[in-house]
């Protein structure tokens, strides 16, 4: 069996959306930004249903850092914001470190 990746899922804590898929920045419904306390949880369908067809959207590997300036989550893979413009290098931020996850 190959490996495939799930996307993750959040809510918009401002219209109370469930289940927008991770690579919006934005929910869908009433456009608010994502913010800096959103949590992302996975599907309940864990199967290769549910995988992300990488050739249409590109899932990166790493945590979202959190803007500087401008407080927007980017992909680990961007080296600029662009909400803003400001480089990742000046933003040590990131979504795992911002909301770092239970282990037993």
């Amino acid at each position: 069996m190959s490996a495939y990746k799930i996307e993750a899922l959040w809510d918009c804590p401002f219209c109370g959306t469930k289940g927008n898929r991770g690579r919006y920045m934005h929910c869908p419904r009433c456009g608010s930004p994502r913010g800096e306390d959103v949590r992302f949880y996975p599907p309940e369908d864990l199967s290769i249903n549910n995988a992300v067809d990488e050739s249409k959207h590109h899932i990166s590997n790493g945590p979202d850092w959190l803007c500087a300036y401008c407080g927007a989550y980017n992909s680990s893979d961007a080296l600029y914001c662009p909400n803003c413009g400001a480089e990742k290098t000046v933003s040590e931020r990131n979504y795992a470190d911002l909301n770092p996850t239970e282990r037993p």
